[in-house]
């Protein structure tokens, strides 16, 4: 099941109902950066008051016991990628304070489907309406809104792609390290980029 994230109130989306046919999210894109496995990044350089779109490939992903992909910011304001301790799947941005919140946009997928070999894209909206969506391997895996607008995606405490040193600094999403996958790409940033819906 995917819960939705969309402020204190959560509805589930079974996964049949999921994006049904694959596509590209990356297409049409332009690259602004790249971000090296185990690499932090100044979160203050990034165009948070822009919508961001980050994506890379992996292969053997494994959250099950769970693990961070990608976190920048902090309690204040916060985006996070990545795995819960019993294996839900979570992207979230916006307030880095306890879930559920109004100025959060977040989702919680509980069905194991982001594993394996593939291609992770996440999509950061910011606005009168934040959102955060995911894809994996070109299929939506879970969307969430917030019911108050953030002008920023992330806060400025520095930012980490499958790394360690700095967890749990976003509530509720403490993890003893990074993901388990055997191989990963270079994350790709695509500043003030959306993925079209």
């Amino acid at each position: 099941m995917v819960s939705l994230g969309v402020g204190v109130g959560l509805t589930s989306l079974p996964p049949r109902l999921r994006t049904a046919h694959a596509f590209n999210p990356e297409a049409g894109l332009s690259e602004t950066s790249r971000l090296a496995p185990g690499s932090e990044i100044e979160t203050n350089k990034l165009l948070r008051d822009k919508p961001a779109v980050f994506a890379a490939d992996f292969t053997g992903l494994d959250g099950s016991a769970g693990g961070v992909i990608a976190e920048f910011g902090g309690l204040g304001l916060g985006a996070y990628c990545g795995f819960r301790a019993n294996g839900d799947f979570v992207v979230r941005c916006g307030s880095g304070a306890a879930l559920p919140n109004d100025n959060a946009a977040y989702f919680v997928v509980s069905d194991r489907g982001v594993s394996g070999d593939g291609t992770l894209v996440v999509c950061f909206d910011i606005g009168v309406m934040t959102k955060v969506r995911a894809y994996w391997n070109g299929r939506l895996v879970g969307e969430g809104a917030a019911i108050n607008g953030q002008t920023f995606w992330a806060g400025t405490d520095k930012g980490i792609y499958l790394g360690a040193g700095r967890f749990g600094t976003i509530a509720g999403e403490f993890v003893s390290g990074p993901v388990l996958y055997d191989t990963a790409s270079d994350v790709r940033h695509y500043a003030n980029a959306t993925v079209p819906v």
